[in-house]
């Protein structure tokens, strides 16, 4: 993936292009992280890339509103994740990586031939109701740099089909998102294009 510039993004249809982003006006910042994954195309919501302001609560309603969060931990973070300060209604799945000290090496059996590797630790903690969903976790439960991205977009978005096909109360509630996404999609595009958009999601509906 790479990094974009999002603001002016000569885009039709934002939702799609944007990830939900505000990719014309930059009120939800200026840059965010993107990759194309086997036929998907993804818009990470960054968090430390999206303005924090009281007033507009940019980070919550975007993250907030995700079924998947990765959490990245700094390695000087020693502090332990709590899975039950996520207070959103829409995270269902969170993944937390951390990269493995040379340290701990020992503690994960990485041999010394692949002690000059970057590795990474992985663990996957779900709300009660989310049935299991592949890829495993490895045993143990560590993977290079190499393979952390396969394995880690394949957990996301198998996590992702996982609630929304499975998890009977999550349809009301990502029909209401959804809904609302359209409405201020629409309302941030001129009458014109509003309208012309707006026909063409009721006659294909």
């Amino acid at each position: 993936g790479g990094l974009d510039v999002r603001r002016g993004f000569d885009g039709d249809f934002t939702y799609h292009t944007g990830g939900g982003l505000d990719v014309r006006r930059g009120f939800d910042g200026d840059f965010t992280y993107h990759t194309d994954f086997h036929s998907n195309s993804i818009m990470f919501h960054v968090g430390p890339f999206i303005p924090k302001s009281e007033h507009d609560p940019s980070r919550k309603r975007h993250i907030g509103n995700d079924i998947v969060v990765i959490v990245f931990r700094d390695d000087d973070c020693e502090e332990a994740l709590d899975v039950s300060s996520f207070k959103s209604h829409f995270n269902h799945v969170v993944i937390l990586v951390s990269k493995v000290q040379q340290k701990d090496f020992s503690l994960f059996g990485i041999e010394k031939e692949s002690s000059h590797l970057t590795w990474y630790h992985v663990s996957v903690s779900c709300i009660q109701g989310v049935n299991h969903f592949l890829p495993h976790l490895p045993v143990p439960p560590i993977l290079r740099k190499e393979d952390l991205k396969e394995w880690l977009l394949t957990k996301c978005i198998n996590g992702e089909r996982s609630v929304i096909d499975e998890t009977s109360s999550f349809s009301l509630r990502i029909a209401t998102a959804r809904q609302q996404l359209l409405q201020n999609l629409l309302s941030s595009l001129p009458p014109n294009k509003s309208k012309h958009i707006y026909l063409n999601i009721i006659t294909s509906a």
